[in-house]
């Protein structure tokens, strides 16, 4: 949460927050000290949202994150099962015969 303490990101979304809202009330009222006023709200409101925007997005790319691990860990584990699993089918289905027949092989 650094960003968020940062003074220069408050008053960066503050200004920006601001100079949108100055710009639509006046627009509607065409009255510069109401507009200040609730340009100076406006702002407030904006830095607040920013906040709740990067709080959700925040937790968004931590739950992508967490899947994609889970995902490579499943795939490592159906990786394990299909090179070593068919080892030991092997084993029990041919049973010993399977230790005789290498033996036998190479002499």
């Amino acid at each position: 949460m650094k960003w968020m303490r940062e003074r220069k990101w408050y008053l960066k979304t503050m200004a920006v927050g601001f100079i949108g809202s100055f710009f639509l009330l006046f627009l509607f009222y065409r009255q510069a000290a109401l507009c200040f006023l609730g340009a100076v709200l406006g702002s407030v409101c904006y830095v607040r949202y920013r906040i709740k925007v990067q709080k959700e997005q925040e937790k968004w790319q931590l739950m992508v994150e967490f899947k994609e691990a889970m995902d490579s860990m499943v795939s490592a584990s159906r990786y394990e099962v299909a090179a070593f699993g068919g080892y030991e089918d092997d084993e029990r289905t041919l049973g010993h015969t399977a230790k005789n027949f290498s033996t036998s092989a190479t002499g």
